[in-house]
């Protein structure tokens, strides 16, 4: 697997209210193919200064956009400022293996 560094970028509410879309910056070393790889991950939204449950999280795919960053949608929550918790891990497009998870710092 190729040395992996998943950035989260921004955090958009949108005008949609059902959904909060979170951007990231995946960076690849050691790959001559970046669309190879596709990106997984566990996310819980909680309020600023909650802990994460991990038995909470949710897993999502993520969709390469034009600007080649990592897009999840993820459903709101009932509070208005977010704190989001990230675990990620690739996905061998060819193979379909995949690597350890990741934390997002």
């Amino acid at each position: 697997f190729p040395v992996s560094h998943l950035q989260l970028l921004q955090i958009d509410s949108g005008t949609s209210s059902e959904t909060v879309t979170l951007r990231c910056r995946l960076s690849l070393q050691d790959t001559d193919n970046p669309a190879r790889w596709h990106v997984s991950a566990k996310i819980q939204l909680t309020a600023p200064g909650v802990g994460c449950d991990p038995g909470k999280m949710r897993t999502y795919l993520g969709i390469r956009n034009p600007q080649n960053e990592i897009v999840f949608n993820v459903p709101r929550q009932d509070t208005e400022d977010y704190q989001v918790h990230l675990r990620y891990r690739l996905i061998d497009d060819i193979t379909g293996y995949r690597n350890n998870w990741h934390k997002v710092l």
